[in-house]
């Protein structure tokens, strides 16, 4: 996990926050667990520590319920996804870049019966550079629809 000499031999107390990270994921790797639950596990990681952990991860013998906002570490390690949406949980089997591809399509096709129905159409206004951030529509789009009343 690359700890320097010098944090070898320090007390846990006294380790950085990259360093305890590393330290839990290592402890972690090495126990008999069966199931890891993570929670932003690239936080304070730096990259060679975020390349080891997710090669350690997509060996493990297990599984992983993974929370990460960092998308690419996903796409790295996910081979199946679940996202929370209108208070439900919905799971796509296969990787990250595959569950974006069909997350638009969807929205593609509910945003194409919106516009024949003759309703507004709200697929690019979800914001966030690829559009992953909330199903609910941007406060700029209710205004929108608002004062088009």
């Amino acid at each position: 996990m690359g700890f320097p000499a010098t944090a070898q031999r320090k007390p846990v107390s006294a380790l950085s926050g990259g360093e305890r990270t590393r330290l839990c994921i290592a402890s972690m790797l090495l126990s008999r667990a069966n199931l890891l639950v993570l929670d932003e596990p690239t936080n304070h990681l730096d990259l060679r520590a975020r390349e080891y952990l997710g090669d350690a991860l997509r060996s493990f013998d297990g599984a992983v319920l993974l929370v990460s906002h960092d998308r690419a570490f996903a796409a790295h390690v996910a081979t199946r996804v679940a996202e929370l949406r209108g208070g439900r949980l919905h799971a796509e089997q296969g990787d990250y870049r595959a569950y974006i591809e069909r997350r638009d399509e969807l929205r593609a096709r509910i945003d194409r019966r919106a516009v024949s129905a003759g309703l507004p159409a709200e697929g690019g206004e979800r914001g966030g550079t690829d559009g992953a951030s909330s199903d609910r529509p941007s406060k700029r789009a209710a205004r929108r629809r608002r004062s088009s009343r």
